[in-house]
């Protein structure tokens, strides 16, 4: 069983989760139907500095939720929220507990203006720097997906989780998937929305077959789940990924006993300087000895090339 905080109840943590995804995802809903402004004042849309990266009213009121929701079901609970709206108005500073919830209030921002559907929300536990617990919602696709270390990874309707039915986790139709064993690989996701050279030179060299470009990594990753593809690149360039961006991503591969690492074969870690996350990460349904070997044949061609 996971570690949690003092006074923390697993099952209730994960229903506290389904109704924040559900919340979540009927907010989302209103925007996509236009019932709410996405944008009430040229205020509310605008790009970040540094990242080039839009915000909506939609991140906004997302991230709004969430803490609130947080502070009124658990309000002394020895934990840190860091979430990415947040962290671009607080400068960064050394966590203070052990556990920390690393929040992307919306994954894939360019994607939901785009109204792509393939966006999501990011919601992870991090303990001493390792992902033991996460959330990925999907609201087009009406899917919440969970992943506990020790438990496992597993997919939810939203129709049954409005049934509010207690969780049994014995019973729940875990992701626990096997890994492909084949040394060919099919279907590779990347990013749709970042111009990246460096990463077209490695899909070009690895000369691999179908490359499928997609928005939110939570929404990448979840179609590794769903063995729609066995692999997903990707490599800093102008911008690197944050700890929100990954973690939850990374929570559920984990708990599916799947690969999700750096191309020099380390695991991912968080908490660092700016929760900057660079270099290249490979996550994988493979088998662990040929999620290394793609590391490797990766890392020649970084190499050769010098691309970090």
């Amino acid at each position: 069983m996971i570690s949690l905080p003092k006074g923390v109840n697993l099952n209730q943590l994960i229903q506290f989760l389904r109704n924040i995804g559900l919340q979540s995802s009927a907010l989302l809903r209103d925007f996509e139907n236009q019932s709410t402004s996405l944008y009430d004042s040229l205020e509310n849309f605008h790009h970040d500095e540094k990242n080039n990266d839009p915000v909506t009213i939609a991140d906004l009121a997302l991230n709004k939720l969430i803490l609130e929701e947080f502070a009124n079901k658990y309000p002394n609970t020895d934990w840190d929220i860091i979430t990415e709206e947040n962290s671009k108005i607080i400068a960064f500073e050394k966590p203070k507990s052990e556990w920390i919830w690393s929040i992307d209030p919306l994954d894939g921002t360019k994607d939901f203006i785009q109204r792509t559907g393939e966006y999501a929300v990011h919601v992870a536990l991090i303990f001493k720097g390792n992902p033991i617990l996460s959330m990925v919602l999907l609201p087009r696709l009406k899917e919440i997906w969970f992943g506990v270390l020790g438990i496992g990874t597993w997919k939810e309707g939203e129709e049954s989780v409005l049934e509010n039915k207690e969780i049994n986790f014995e019973k729940l139709e875990k992701k626990e998937l096997k890994p492909s064993m084949q040394h060919e690989i099919t279907n590779v996701v990347t990013s749709k929305n970042h111009n990246n050279p460096k990463l077209e030179l490695i899909l070009n060299e690895m000369n691999f077959q179908n490359v499928i470009r997609m928005g939110s990594i939570g929404f990448k990753v979840c179609s590794l789940l769903r063995k729609e593809a066995e692999i997903y690149i990707s490599i800093s360039g102008k911008t690197s990924p944050k700890d929100w961006d990954l973690a939850a991503p990374n929570a559920l591969m984990k708990s599916a006993k799947c690969n999700f690492t750096y191309v020099n074969e380390d695991e991912i870690k968080y908490g660092k300087k700016n929760y900057e996350q660079k270099g290249c990460l490979i996550a994988s349904t493979l088998y662990k000895s040929e999620h290394l070997n793609v590391c490797r044949k990766i890392n020649l061609i970084i190499r050769k090339y010098n691309l970090l």
